[in-house]
């Protein structure tokens, strides 16, 4: 990724400092490990407990793996192919959102739309995992696990703002696109060779730090070749 941005970098003649692309490197790393980490465990504690999703995503996986499921995949074989895994994934951050709650401090008087001041050095905070879940924005059945409302062109219905897992407006995640195409790959991949199911007894606990963390020591999962 830092080899793409330097290239166009040099083709728009631009310049930067090793210590700038010191910091982009080292908040790629720090932005994207855990969070797609926690991601990826929520989508197949989800999957475990909704087996027919599963058995959908594998028929997905091999149809995008045509047979050859030891091939890796490239961006042209998943981009808008792959709508099960897309939901999956984001139906799974709906609900457990790596980063359930954020904060800004404000440097300078403003005004929100609702017409609450904020003065300077005032702390600002959010909660993702509170309007992902609201029954307003996601229907009666918002605490509900459900993939389905992603498909069939249903996503449109759903901008930044009532979905802020990935931020919203000019603070968006930089990352956003490229860690929904790491998640589908990691999907992809494993589900096209194994079939998985949770420990009996296991059951998740999660706790809040910046990520969501399970506190069970991980997912406890058995791992079945298909």
């Amino acid at each position: 990724m830092t080899g793409l941005f330097l290239e166009a970098a040099k083709q728009e003649g631009k310049t930067y400092t090793r210590q700038f692309l010191r910091d982009m490197v080292l908040n790629t790393v720090i932005a994207g490990r855990d969070t797609t980490g926690s991601a990826l465990t929520s989508c197949i504690q989800f999957l475990c407990d909704h087996p027919e999703w599963q058995d959908k995503l594998t028929a997905e996986a091999k149809e995008v793996f045509n047979g050859n499921t030891q091939e890796a995949l490239t961006f042209d074989d998943i981009e808008g192919k792959t709508p099960i895994a897309e939901a999956i994934f984001m139906e799974s951050l709906r609900l457990n959102p790596s980063v359930p709650f954020n904060e800004k401090y404000c440097v300078k008087e403003c005004t929100f739309p609702s017409g609450v001041k904020a003065s300077p050095g005032d702390t600002m905070q959010w909660f993702p995992i509170v309007t992902n879940r609201r029954k307003d924005f996601w229907g009666e059945d918002a605490e509900e696990w459900d993939p389905s409302r992603w498909l069939d062109g249903k996503a449109k219905n759903y901008d930044d703002f009532m979905y802020p897992t990935f931020n919203a407006g000019p603070r968006l995640c930089l990352g956003k696109n490229m860690a929904i195409l790491e998640g589908k790959t990691a999907l992809l991949t494993l589900f096209a060779n194994y079939r998985v199911t949770a420990k009996q007894g296991w059951e998740p606990k999660l706790v809040s730090s910046v990520t969501w963390q399970n506190d069970s020591n991980g997912m406890q999962v058995h791992i079945h070749k298909l």
